[in-house]
């Protein structure tokens, strides 16, 4: 069967319409026969054998087939009903897509495996988060290198991937467990220095970035949200800022926000979305006199500025980058990451929480941070000072 699958496959990549249509309407009718799904996932998983644009189509096929057919009650579901021994076999199988050498095969295996997730994690599939965790276990605790060889780093950017959109959909019963187990070796990813590791902490902060917005969106334990801001995010606080704050964050050829500029950036631009997460969300874990004040001289090269933006401003996004850089360019020099960072809260309107006494200062200093008119370092803003400037000044 696994050969018909791939020949369906096939013809629906031909430019002839009609092969098309049958290639397609050839697999809507294997979707029907038990065993689909596992021939999907041996071709997916299939490098070597099969051409690398079928097999992320299988995978891509894959995930939307699992959403209609894994659980019956599932929103979309639609008979027939994938049975246990098959999704047994499924289950067994799909991590090794992880660990492709093409980031596009991984992408769309790691969306199909957050799609079953949803579903059979943790009481059926118990073993998918040590098999997510474990590349990531030996690179961030390896002695020479984040990644020994290329299939060690593939394995790592898949199991990422993976965590960042499996993380999307953690219910709040496994939000406390996942915290305490992802967040100290996200963080000892994230921590390393080396030249080549830079992809890889960029990923971490993006998983951890995820997590930390399931929380805010779903978690009602109080204990576990004062554990976070008093405990964890503080060491990820000084983590990031030093990270912003190096020569080698801010480095990079300055530009318009091309491929190669998001490529060259990607660790500082999302070490800046996880500090923009911390200010809105988790402010107790900053201490916004002592530690965002020096981002205040901190550049942000042009292409950093603008890539910040691209996935965000709805309606033009190019336009959208130049008009809000050249409103947060004070007396024409770069924008620094604090100017940077107050304007991207206040554009997305990010609920601040103004109750933590630790970050009053910078609270109420966000609009005139992106306007070059900051109160004084150290000093906590005044009542006249609030009621003569407030938080919408």
């Amino acid at each position: 069967m696994a050969d018909s699958v791939v020949a369906a496959l096939n013809a629906t990549m031909q430019m002839s319409l009609e092969l098309r249509r049958g290639g397609e309407a050839e697999l809507a009718r294997m979707a029907t026969v038990p065993g689909f799904a596992a021939m999907l996932v041996q071709v997916a998983c299939a490098e070597g054998h099969v051409a690398p644009e079928l097999r992320q189509l299988a995978a891509v096929i894959l995930k939307n087939h699992v959403r209609v057919h894994w659980c019956e009650e599932a929103e979309a579901f639609a008979p027939p009903c994938i049975c246990d021994e098959e999704k047994a076999a499924v289950r067994a199988a799909l991590p090794a897509g992880l660990r492709d050498s093409s980031a596009g095969i991984r992408t769309a295996v790691s969306a199909a495996v957050a799609c079953i997730a949803t579903w059979d994690w943790p009481d059926l599939w118990p073993e998918l988060m040590d098999c997510l965790l474990r590349p990531l276990e030996e690179a961030a605790h390896a002695s020479h290198g984040v990644a020994s060889s290329d299939a060690d780093a593939d394995a790592t950017f898949g199991s990422l991937r993976c965590l960042e959109l499996c993380a999307s959909d953690l219910g709040e019963a496994h939000l406390g467990g996942a915290l305490q187990r992802l967040l100290p070796l996200l963080l000892a990813l994230y921590a390393r220095t080396e030249p080549a590791a830079a992809r890889f902490r960029a990923l971490a902060a993006a998983v951890a970035r995820r997590l930390l917005e399931r929380v805010a969106a779903l978690c009602t334990d109080h204990e576990l949200l004062r554990a976070l801001e008093t405990q964890l995010l503080p060491v990820w606080a000084d983590t990031v800022l030093a990270t912003l704050t190096a020569p080698a964050a801010t480095d990079g050829a300055d530009g318009d926000g091309g491929d190669g500029a998001a490529a060259s950036h990607a660790l500082p631009i999302a070490s800046l979305r996880f500090l923009e997460l911390l200010v809105s969300q988790f402010p107790k874990s900053l201490n916004a006199q002592v530690r965002i004040w020096p981002l205040y001289n901190i550049a942000v090269p042009n292409s950093v500025w603008c890539i910040a933006y691209t996935k965000r401003v709805a309606g033009g996004p190019y336009l959208a980058q130049k008009s809000y850089y050249r409103a947060c360019t004070h007396s024409g020099s770069t924008p620094s990451i604090c100017r940077l960072l107050g304007m991207r809260c206040m554009l997305y309107r990010a609920p601040v929480r103004q109750d933590a006494s630790c970050s009053r200062w910078l609270v109420y200093s966000l609009p005139q941070i992106t306007n070059g008119k900051v109160a004084e370092p150290g000093v906590e803003p005044t009542a006249s000072w609030v009621k003569a400037r407030g938080p919408n000044h």
